[in-house]
This record gives C-alpha cells, structure tokens and sequence, in this order.
C-alpha cells in the first residue's frame, strides 16, 4: 500500500476520464483530443498509476460504471511544470484518486488538453459529428 503523502514521481502517468461530449476534433493538430473545458477544476480529480499498479489494477479500470467515457493520460512532470500541484487523495471506493490543483487558465486548460493522449478511446460514445469530421480527415476527405 503506497501512503497518501508519498511523492508524486515526474513520470507518472496521471489519468482523467472524459465524458463523450467532451471529446473534439481539433482541425490544427488533425486528431480527436479532450477539449479544453476537461481540465478546468482548480482540484481536478485524476487517477494515480502507482497505486493503480500497486492494486494490479489496469488504467482502464477506473472507467469501470462508465462505460461510455474515455480515458486519458498526462504525467505528473508535465502538470507539475504547468505550476500545478499533485496530490493523493484516496476516496473509500478508490484509493488510486487524487487531484491536480491549481489555476487553470484558458491558455494552461489549451495545453492539457493538448498534451493528454488518450489510453482508451470509445469512439461507438462520441457525438457523430466529431467522428465524421476526424473519418473525412483520415480516409483523405477533408480539405
């Protein structure tokens, strides 16, 4: 069992589920991706690898009961260098929870969102539109 004030390692990944309204083509960078409005929380709950791993628990899950939301990752170095703080904040039914706190502009949201990859995508949940728009991009229809 990994104590609630043990240190949060840069490379960690720090997962967040997103609901299917949530998920956006984005034209610039030519791929679906969280929108912005995901990461807005000042204390922002995620998903710990660590304690994940040390449950023999797969990332996926924490989408258990949600079967319709997605999963991304981003690492603990990467919102650390965001000026964002990391911390374990196990809840009785999940001891893998914890928060990403701090200010989160519009601009620093932009780049969460961008930097996210996503660890399972449920493409069957998705506003249609958003998987037209990305179906067009990849099979060369798009302009």
């Amino acid at each position: 069992m990994i104590p609630d004030d043990a240190p949060v390692s840069e490379d960690m990944s720090l997962y967040r589920r997103v609901h299917p309204k949530e998920i956006v083509w984005n034209e610039n960078d030519r791929c679906l991706r969280p929108g912005s409005g995901v990461f807005k929380d000042p204390e922002m709950s995620i998903h710990l690898d660590d304690v994940l791993k040390d449950e023999e628990r797969e990332p996926e899950s924490v989408l258990d009961g949600k079967p319709q939301h997605s999963l991304v990752a981003l690492t603990a170095g990467f919102v650390k260098g965001e000026e964002q703080a990391v911390r374990r904040t196990p809840i009785p039914e999940d001891a893998s929870h914890g928060e990403v706190c701090g200010n989160k502009s519009q601009a620093r949201r932009k780049r969460f969102a961008r930097a996210a990859e996503f660890v399972v995508l449920r493409e069957d949940a998705l506003n249609p539109d958003e998987v037209a728009k990305m179906r067009a991009a990849t099979d060369g229809g798009s302009e």
